[in-house]
């Protein structure tokens, strides 16, 4: 036994009360901890506070054993609530400690019966007595040979006035010798805020003793326990690092065969966390407390009204902040700590507990928490305790309210899996909410939007009437035209005035309140906020396809403002994409890029994936790239989506493809060509003159219309003549009267040798008496005209046509013609270097555009025959009748084949005719 004091009156202390605990074995080591026990400022007081099983008491035993010499030691107990005892024990400690010296403890007085006054702390302690032990702690410490830290631990054990007054007295009088430590579960009775304003002390709370993912893996490992990174992560997730949670875990998973199930359930389930939660926490608290713990863990965060109305006391939000300065179970969080959060593991034993014996109580909650959220602004937590509560009406009815601003911000997927619980089936609202879903998805089967529409009530709700608006706005734009949509957009009015028109039609959620029918009507509003930029950003498509361009334009910009205003980024992204649609119409290439951009960041924030949106975003971004000159760009731009297209539509899919899936195929086809990667761009060239041919989608005339140049620029450059016959028939129609037709026909003409034929067509569209639909298309006639005048040695044309084709690339930044045009063009392109302008930065960029593509330089040395069979390969004549028209053998004729293809690097007679014409070895003759 060791004595704490002298004389008859000494007070026996049990050796065990006053020794450092020993670390057991095996432990988990964590110098993070002892680093930061270290950091302590001198003459702070230290507080180390946190709940039961944070591993307090061996965290500071494994940093108290690392300096032996200075550290003494006290445990209380229940037992030392009496100020006798706790001095004792105090004196015991450092008459053991080693820095300490014997003799200061030779002479100590007796303890008398109450050391520690009962007067107020102003005193503190008896003026007779204060020389007997506080001054005594302070003469024995001026003679320690180096610092003593005194730790006093489970200090929530002193409840009594008299020791707690002991304890202020020397956490007041400590000597600057003393580095004093406290722990416990709850703060000690001191006053810590005015210390810590102060800079008086050095805390270490329950987010410090939490466990990482490494020392949660290292306990896992020494309990023998195999588990994936994935599983320590979701462990530690599930208990906030709760080291008693994680080490109660390792013990069952050594029990379990599936690691992943029991996780799940671990929280709630785990009889032994329950019975530790039980006894260790819950059972030392008050039942009213313990009852309001419980009613608030419906909610995984809340605010004080919240938790107020939850329990339905006034007093909820001073109980929160009280558990959480006294025992860290509860966290306050947010601007002005209004919002708090239950331990996950409690709340998660206080929710199952609930729900095994008062599940009428639970699903009363959550519908509570429904109504209470909704008006709040937050609709997702409300939708999710709507579907808790057991009550199908209120989950519907709030579905219902939600679905066009979930829609608006991508919430597809959970508006999905809440329509599935929603019922009853027969409600006109499921009707209109699968409707929209599958419109949005694209799923061609709209024809079950007539028969939801038509179970409507005459009398619309004002959830049903806005539903019913986009709904149908949506299908318009979708299957219905520019007219129709047109049509549609006069529900705008209808959905603005249900709220006024209809105040009562749909009930409050209470029918006996006058409050919660307000409630309803201004739920309904907003609603219709939700619901008119989706509407307005249709109205503009239609415009647009009706050619009102700048209607269409302040429009869309309106409609991207208010989604933006209520937080709805699908369709902020959508309103974008619209933006640059009308940019890339105006030739605007530089707007086209960005927003382009801004959509695919837009969508990207959103977690929203759309292929529709996506394809069309990134295909944007991959035209504005290629246009620019840089295939390699375009082809990194249009990655993020190409896993929604294959070469000839949407992979793996019966739907059809999204809008621009043609476009950002041709994209893709005519980035890879212009890379030389010719294997890899004729399916996508392919694919998307398949997909154009045959695309249902009203208002992408202008993209279709550059579909059909690029596709059949490249079937041309590659010798699929076929392909670039479909092109040109079927641009007859989709193109119309428009320029671009006359540039593919001309392009024929050039392919089959006319080449004054071909230059007489191109008449129209360079001189602008037929209007084209891609302003940067008549850069590419011009390009073309120069190379037709230079075949037929008009040097005058040619510079003409090159110089309007720099003014062309200046006004519309699309550099691409002259990045790509055939050598000799590119010759009187260099060649007029200096003498251009103002034009001369345009030259110069077009010629570094030029020049970072893959170049083939070795000349290509054919003999006269050669150069003949060549010129026939594009005929598509039999080897034999080639033979025949040159009056030579079939054997001469394969001879010379295999000699071109030898040259030319090549496998096939398509690539000899694509390479051939590429590189200017010949002009090709139909």
């Amino acid at each position: 036994m060791i004595v704490g004091g002298g004389g008859d009156a000494r007070r026996a202390v049990p050796g065990a009360k006053i020794a450092v605990p020993r670390v057991p074995q095996p432990f988990v080591p964590r110098p993070r901890l002892v680093a930061r026990l270290d950091a302590r400022a001198p003459g702070q007081l230290t507080v180390v506070s946190a709940p039961a099983g944070y591993g307090k008491t061996l965290t500071l035993a494994d940093w108290a054993r690392r300096r032996p010499e200075s550290v003494a030691w006290v445990s209380f107990d229940e037992g030392d609530n009496d100020g006798r005892a706790f001095w004792a024990a105090v004196l015991a400690a450092l008459a053991g400690c080693p820095a300490v010296p014997e003799r200061t403890w030779r002479d100590a007085p007796d303890l008398p019966p109450h050391p520690t006054t009962d007067d107020g702390l102003a005193a503190t302690v008896v003026p007779t007595l204060v020389p007997a032990i506080v001054p005594q702690i302070v003469n024995a410490l001026a003679e320690a040979r180096r610092p003593v830290a005194l730790v006093l631990d489970d200090v929530h054990e002193i409840t009594s006035p008299e020791p707690l007054r002991g304890l202020a007295a020397l956490v007041r009088h400590r000597p600057p010798q003393l580095h004093l430590v406290l722990s416990g579960r709850t703060d000690p009775p001191l006053h810590l805020a005015r210390m810590r304003l102060a800079g008086e002390l050095h805390e270490v709370r329950a987010r410090d003793l939490r466990f990482s993912v490494e020392e949660a893996a290292l306990v896992l490992a020494q309990a023998d326990v195999d588990v994936r990174p994935d599983q320590v992560r979701l462990l530690v997730e599930q208990t906030e690092g709760w080291p008693a949670g994680v080490r109660m875990a390792a013990m069952s998973l050594r029990t379990r065969d599936d690691a992943d199930r029991f996780l799940m359930d671990f929280a709630a389930n785990d009889r032994a966390v329950a019975e530790y939660l039980v006894c260790e926490i819950l059972d030392r608290l008050p039942a009213d407390v313990c009852d309001l713990l419980r009613d608030v863990s419906v909610c995984d965060q809340l605010t004080g009204e919240l938790a107020a109305t939850l329990t339905g006391r006034a007093d909820a939000p001073g109980v929160l902040d009280a558990l959480e300065g006294r025992t860290s179970l509860v966290l306050s969080m947010g601007d002005g700590r209004t919002s708090y959060r239950v331990h996950p593991l409690l709340r998660a034993h206080l929710r199952a507990d609930l729900r095994r014996r008062r599940p009428d109580r639970l699903a009363a909650l959550h519908a509570i928490a429904a109504r209470w959220y909704l008006p709040a602004g937050r609709p997702t937590l409300a939708l999710a305790h709507a579907a808790e509560s057991g009550d199908p009406a209120l989950h519907l009815r709030v579905l219902a309210e939600q679905a066009v601003a979930m829609v608006g911000r991508g919430q597809h997927a959970l508006l999905r899996r809440h329509l599935r619980r929603a019922g009853p089936p027969a409600d006109p609202r499921v009707g209109l909410l699968s409707a929209l879903l599958a419109v949005e998805d694209g799923d061609p089967d709209v024809a079950r939007v007539e028969p939801a529409r038509a179970r409507l009530p005459v009398e619309l709700p004002p959830d049903v009437a806005t539903l019913g608006a986009v709904l149908r706005s949506r299908r318009a734009a979708t299957v219905g035209g520019p007219h129709a949509l047109l049509r549609v957009a006069a529900e705008l009015a209808v959905a603005a005035a249900v709220p006024a028109a209809h105040p009562g039609t749909d009930e409050g959620i209470d029918e006996d309140t006058d409050e919660d029918t307000d409630e309803g009507t201004d739920q309904a509003s907003d609603q219709v906020t939700a619901a008119v930029p989706a509407l307005l950003l249709d109205l503009a498509a239609a415009l647009r396809d009706r050619g009102d361009t700048g209607q269409a334009r302040t429009v869309a910009r309106d409609a991207l403002r208010q989604a933006r205003e209520a937080g709805l980024g699908v369709i902020a992204a959508r309103a974008l994409l619209l933006l640059a649609d009308l940019a890339g119409e105006a030739g605007d290439h530089r707007e086209l890029a960005a927003l382009a951009g801004r959509a695919a960041d837009a969508l990207a924030a959103t977690g929203h994936e759309s292929p529709a949106d996506l394809v069309h975003a990134h295909a944007l971004q991959g035209l504005a790239a290629l246009l620019g000159g840089a295939p390699a760009d375009a082809l990194d731009r249009v990655a993020p989506a190409s896993r929604f297209v294959g070469s000839a539509g949407p992979a793996g899919e019966a739907r059809p493809a999204p809008p621009a899936a043609p476009l950002l195929l041709a994209v893709r086809g005519t980035a890879s060509l212009d890379l030389g990667r010719e294997s890899a761009a004729l399916d996508d060239l392919r694919g998307a003159g398949a997909l154009a041919a045959r695309s249902p989608h009203p208002g992408a005339t202008v993209w279709l219309t550059t579909v059909a140049v690029l596709v059949h620029a490249g079937a041309v450059a590659t010798g699929h003549q076929q392909l670039a016959r479909t092109l040109l028939t079927w641009a007859r129609d989709a193109v119309g009267g428009a320029g671009e037709l006359l540039l593919l026909q001309a392009r024929r003409q050039e392919h089959r040798g006319r080449h004054a034929a071909a230059f007489e067509v191109l008449g129209g569209l360079r001189d602008g008496s037929v209007p084209v639909r891609c302003p940067w298309t008549v850069a590419e006639a011009e390009v073309l005209a120069c190379r037709l005048a230079l075949i037929a040695d008009r040097r005058t044309a040619a510079r003409q046509a090159l110089e309007r084709a720099l003014e062309q690339v200046a006004a519309t930044d699309v550099v691409r013609p002259l990045a790509v045009a055939s050598p000799e063009v590119v010759d009187l392109l260099i060649r007029g270097l200096g003498g251009y302008g103002a034009l001369e930065p345009v030259a110069v960029r077009a010629l570094e555009a030029h020049a970072a593509l893959p170049r083939e330089d070795a000349p290509v040395r054919l003999t006269d025959r050669e150069r003949a069979v060549l010129r026939l390969l594009p005929t598509q004549r039999s080897i034999h009748e080639i033979a025949e028209d040159l009056t030579v053998s079939e054997s001469t004729v394969k001879t010379h084949v295999r000699a071109i293809y030898g040259k030319l690097g090549v496998n096939s007679r398509r690539e000899a005719v694509a390479v051939a014409h590429r590189r200017g070895v010949i002009e090709l003759y139909g």
